[in-house]
C-alpha cells in the first residue's frame, strides 16, 4: 500500500512539474511559434516536399551530403505529410520536444544527486525542479526551438537524456531491461544526429567519476554500446566521408578554433552576449591570432569580464571535491566536444546547457545552509538567475521574430515582382541579410525560393555577396538584383 501511495504522489508531482515547465516555457515562446521560414528551413522544405520516404531515410538533403540523420529528416517528412507547408506545426513540434527535454532534465537531476548520500532528502526535489526550470527558460534555447532546421539538436538530445535516465536507473536496479533501454535510446540518438556518439564518453566518465568502476568492468558492462559506436563510426566515414572535405583548410587553425569554441561554450552558457557580432568582428581582423583577439577584447570589453567570471566559477567547480559537480562540468564539455572544431553556434549548446543547469543549481543549493544568510542568498541568486535567463530569452526570441518577418517580407516581395524575372535566367542577389543579431534570415535558402514560392522552374536564384561570386558563360543569362533598405533594386 505504501508503495502505491508513493507512486501516486510521484505521478501528481511529475504532472505538476511538467505543467509548470509548460506554462513558463510557453509564456516565453508563445509570440514566436508562428514565425515564417528562415535560411536552411527553405532547403529542408524543398527536400521534404518532393523526396520519397526511402530516399530521405538513407540520405539527408543533397545540399548536406555529409549528414546522416534519418530520424530527424523522417520527422520533417512526417510532419509535412500531415500538415503541409504550415511552418507553425514544425515550430510547435520543436517546442514540444524542448518541453519534454526540460522534464527529462528534472528526472535526470533527481537520479544524479541520488548518487551522493550527502545530499539531504528535502533538497532533492527543489534542486531537480529548479535545475529543470533553468533548462526550460535558458536563453541559449532560442535558436534550437525557433529554427526549424535545428530539430536534430532537440531530437538527439531527447533520446540522449532518456539514455542517461535509464543509465542511472540501471546503476540502481542492475536490471536487464534498463540496460537494453540505454542501448536502444543511444541508437535513436545516433540516428537523430551524429553527436549522440559522445554518450559513450559520458557514460565512461560517469562510471569513473561517480562510481569508481574499474576499467575492466566498464568494458564488460557496456561492450555492446562500444561495439555499436565503433560500427556506426566505420559506417559513417565509409558512406558519408564528405564531412571532412570542406574542413581540410581547418587543420592549421584547429587548435585556435577548439580553444575559441571552449571559451564560447563556457561564456555563452553564463552570459547572453551578441556572440555573432563578436565573431564577425574577429573575422575582419587580419593580424596575428593574439593581436586579433586583443583587438576584439578592446572592442567588446564586457566579454572579458564575462569570461573571467565564467571561468572562475568553472575553476571552483573542477577543483571542488564534489563528484556531482565534476560530472556536471564533464557533461558540458563532453556534450559539446563533437562540435568544438566547428563554428560556434548557440544551437550546439542545447544539450550542454543541461549539464550547466545541473551544475549551477546543484552548487547554488549547496550554499543553502551556509552560515546565517544562506537561505536568503540562495533564494536571491535563484530569482536573479531565472529572471535574467527569462528576460534574455525574450530578447533573443524577439530577434528571431524580426528575422522571420524580414524573411517573409523578402519572399512576398519576390512573389510580387516574379514577372520581372525573364525565363531561363540566373538571378544573383546582393545585400540579402545574413542574420539579425544572431537570428538567421537568408544565410542560405534563396536557391529554393523560385520553385517553392514562385512556381517557377525556369529560374535559378543565387546569393552574391561579392562581385567575384557572379559568374557567367555563353549559355547562361545573368541578372543582378540588389537588396537595399528592405527593397529590391534592379
Amino acid at each position: 500500500m505504501d508503495f502505491g501511495a508513493v507512486n501516486y504522489r510521484k505521478v501528481i508531482q511529475n504532472l505538476f512539474v511538467f505543467i509548470a515547465y509548460g506554462i513558463s516555457s510557453f509564456l516565453l515562446f508563445r509570440n514566436s511559434l508562428n514565425n515564417f521560414y528562415i535560411s536552411d528551413d527553405f532547403i529542408l522544405l524543398s527536400e521534404i516536399s518532393r523526396s520519397n520516404f526511402l530516399a530521405l531515410f538513407w540520405h539527408y538533403p543533397p545540399d548536406f551530403p555529409h549528414f546522416f540523420r534519418p530520424l530527424s529528416i523522417l520527422s520533417y517528412r512526417l510532419f509535412f505529410i500531415l500538415f503541409g507547408y504550415a511552418q507553425n506545426n514544425f515550430l510547435y513540434f520543436n517546442f514540444l520536444l524542448h518541453l519534454f527535454n526540460s522534464f527529462f532534465v528534472f528526472i535526470l537531476i533527481g537520479k544524479i544527486i541520488s548518487v551522493d548520500n550527502n545530499v539531504p532528502g528535502n533538497k532533492k526535489f527543489p534542486v531537480s525542479f529548479f535545475g529543470g526550470l533553468l533548462f526550460s527558460v535558458h536563453y541559449i534555447h532560442a535558436e534550437p526551438v525557433l529554427f526549424m532546421a535545428a530539430l536534430s539538436e532537440l531530437l538527439f538530445s531527447f533520446f540522449y537524456l532518456l539514455a542517461l535516465i535509464f543509465y542511472f536507473r540501471y546503476k540502481k536496479s542492475l536490471g536487464k531491461t534498463d540496460k537494453h533501454l540505454i542501448v536502444f535510446f543511444f541508437i535513436l540518438s545516433l540516428l537523430s544526429k551524429e553527436t549522440g556518439i559522445s554518450l559513450i564518453v559520458l557514460l565512461f566518465f560517469a562510471e569513473k567519476v561517480l562510481f569508481k568502476t574499474p576499467y575492466r568492468d566498464i568494458l564488460k558492462n557496456y561492450a555492446l554500446i562500444f561495439v555499436i559506436g565503433a560500427v556506426y563510426m566505420i559506417f559513417r566515414f565509409i558512406f558519408f566521408p564528405k564531412m571532412l572535405e570542406p574542413r581540410l583548410y581547418f587543420i592549421n587553425n584547429i587548435l585556435f578554433e577548439v580553444v575559441k569554441n571552449i571559451v564560447f561554450t563556457c561564456t555563452a552558457l553564463f552570459f547572453s552576449l551578441d556572440f555573432m557580432a563578436i565573431k564577425d568582428f574577429l573575422k575582419t581582423q587580419h593580424d596575428s591570432i593574439i593581436i586579433s583577439v586583443i583587438k576584439t577584447y578592446v572592442q567588446f570589453p564586457f566579454a572579458v569580464i564575462a569570461q573571467v567570471l565564467a571561468f572562475a566559477f568553472y575553476f571552483i567547480m573542477v577543483f571542488k571535491k564534489d563528484k556531482i559537480a565534476r560530472f556536471s562540468f564533464l557533461f558540458i564539455l563532453i556534450a559539446v566536444s563533437p562540435t568544438l572544431w566547428l563554428a560556434g553556434f548557440e544551437r550546439y549548446l542545447y544539450l550542454p546547457s543541461a549539464g550547466f543547469s545541473i551544475l549551477v543549481i546543484y552548487y547554488l543549493f549547496s550554499l543553502f545552509d551556509y552560515k546565517k544568510y544562506g537561505k536568503l542568498m540562495v533564494v536571491t541568486l535563484l530569482l536573479v538567475i531565472l529572471l535574467y535567463n527569462g528576460f534574455s530569452l525574450s530578447g533573443k526570441n524577439q530577434n528571431w521574430n524580426i528575422a522571420a518577418m524580414q524573411s517573409k517580407n523578402i519572399v512576398e516581395q519576390l512573389q510580387n515582382i516574379a514577372d520581372k524575372f525573364p525565363p531561363n535566367y540566373t538571378v544573383y542577389f546582393k545585400g540579402l541579410p545574413d542574420n539579425y543579431k544572431g537570428a538567421w534570415v537568408f544565410r542560405n535558402g534563396i536557391e529554393q525560393i523560385p520553385l517553392l514560392f514562385l512556381g517557377r522552374n525556369d529560374l535559378v536564384f543565387k546569393r552574391a555577396d561579392m562581385d567575384d561570386d557572379i559568374k557567367s558563360n555563353q549559355t547562361e543569362r545573368v541578372l543582378l538584383v540588389n537588396y537595399s533598405n528592405g527593397k529590391f533594386v534592379f
